[in-house]
């Protein structure tokens, strides 16, 4: 007959061997709009005195908790991207009525992000492609990568410290591309 402490042992391994798969793992979650977004103050880019409007922005996927985890989809990046536009008065008018100087095409090209881990890294490819308003041709694009690890001190559950991981992926890329943008001739 097996002891008594042998069956206490067996139960507080398997709760701690739980444990550990669920901060490793979690649930996955979207990531959030808010923290998407670059924060103003830190960076300061050159006005173009032009209206603009987002397109499209597609390539992204929904995230899945039980197969994929967290992901970036296409209405979050577009929300993010349309918000700093507006937050950085970088165009005079951003979706404005009517036609606009340019439109913005944004194609997320890849995502990888890890299923489990103490460090969560991930690295985000877009496409952005600006087109003339006025005659529909191609101005300039560009391929822009970038990537955020979110370490375990950043929270204890992997999904939230995957959100956090995606969040500042978009985010840097977002202020890569504000800063490109700002320092072309349109």
């Amino acid at each position: 007959m097996p002891s008594i402490n042998g069956e206490k042992m067996k139960i507080i391994k398997l709760f701690t061997l739980l444990l550990l798969i669920s901060l490793m793992f979690g649930c996955a979650f979207s990531p959030s709009l808010q923290n998407m977004i670059p924060v103003t103050n830190q960076y300061q880019f050159s006005n173009i005195n032009k209206t603009i409007t987002i397109k499209m922005v597609y390539g992204g996927e929904k995230s899945d908790p039980i197969f994929k985890g967290s992901r970036i989809d296409d209405a979050s990046y577009m929300g993010a991207l349309l918000q700093s536009l507006t937050n950085f008065n970088l165009f005079s008018k951003v979706n404005p009525s009517g036609s606009p100087d340019y439109y913005l095409d944004v194609m997320i090209i890849s995502q990888h992000q890890p299923l489990a881990g103490f460090d969560m890294k991930v690295t985000l490819l877009v496409r952005y492609t600006i087109i003339n308003g006025k005659d529909n041709t191609q101005i300039w694009q560009k391929d822009i990568f970038s990537q955020y690890t979110a370490a375990f001190g950043d929270a204890l559950v992997g999904a939230t410290r995957l959100n956090k991981a995606n969040e500042g992926s978009v985010r840097e890329n977002i202020r890569i591309f504000l800063e490109e943008i700002s320092q072309i001739k349109l």
